[in-house]
């Protein structure tokens, strides 16, 4: 599993679309939240529809996703390698089962969110959220006004209305919990300006002892990485060997 113990019951519909910067913590999250939706017995599935960046892809994880007991859609083959906007042909399908619980990783900044907005009209607004995840230390979002732009034009890509956002403060190994609870306040008037709530903390699993005393926390998840950074040419799971 990408937690060590299955995070809080946070999604209430039966489709997820994760959506933010390059690099916020998307697919971690989309990994740690399908996993648990798997230990809970539901038929979890993770879209990835991250055409953009190949580096961090729910794909590259798709061996421990297996294991975890959660399925990944991803193109087929060596296309599942290419950074090329291709849609997996059988998304629209995943997306109108009822018997699943779906994850979506989409790409990052408004880029990304096209793809989604591509595939809009198979999501219902009453069985659909979209969830903007958000790390302050990542680069062009490190205003609160710069953030608010950039999930209103994301919003504006897919066509759908964001239902919430999730506070990912961290800066890798760096993160220590004051970090972690900047972040979050960072996220707080993220989500003010936007007009929806905080609806999860990540943090990494080792400071999530550190973590829980603190007042008006929300659903916290904590996430040990699935994913690392290799070398310029592509990710290893961070708990050893390839995807």
């Amino acid at each position: 599993m990408f937690a060590p113990e299955p995070p809080p019951t946070l999604v209430h519909r039966r489709v997820l679309a994760l959506v933010g910067p390059y690099g916020s913590g998307k697919t971690e999250l989309a990994l740690a939240l399908a996993a648990a939706a798997a230990a809970r017995g539901d038929r979890a599935l993770v879209a990835d529809l991250d055409v953009i960046k190949p580096y961090f892809r729910s794909r590259e994880a798709t061996l421990r996703s297996a294991a975890a007991g959660v399925t990944t859609l991803a193109p087929p083959g060596a296309l599942a390698f290419a950074d090329l906007p291709i849609v997996p042909a059988d998304l629209r399908a995943a997306l109108r089962d009822l018997d699943r619980t779906v994850i979506i990783d989409v790409g990052g900044d408004v880029a990304g969110a096209r793809v989604l907005g591509s595939v809009a009209d198979a999501l219902p607004a009453e069985s659909s959220e979209v969830w903007f995840v958000v790390n302050r230390h990542r680069p062009f979002v490190q205003t609160v006004a710069r953030a608010v732009t950039l999930a209103r034009a994301i919003a504006a890509a897919t066509g759908m209305a964001l239902s919430g956002v999730v506070a990912n403060g961290h800066l890798l190994d760096y993160t220590t919990a004051g970090i972690v609870l900047d972040g979050l306040e960072f996220s707080r008037a993220v989500a003010a300006e936007v007009g929806v709530p905080i609806v999860a903390l990540m943090a990494p699993a080792e400071l999530a002892h550190e973590l829980v005393g603190a007042p008006d926390l929300p659903p916290l998840v904590p996430v040990v990485r699935a994913m690392a950074l290799q070398s310029l040419g592509g990710v290893v799971n961070a708990h050893g060997g390839c995807a």
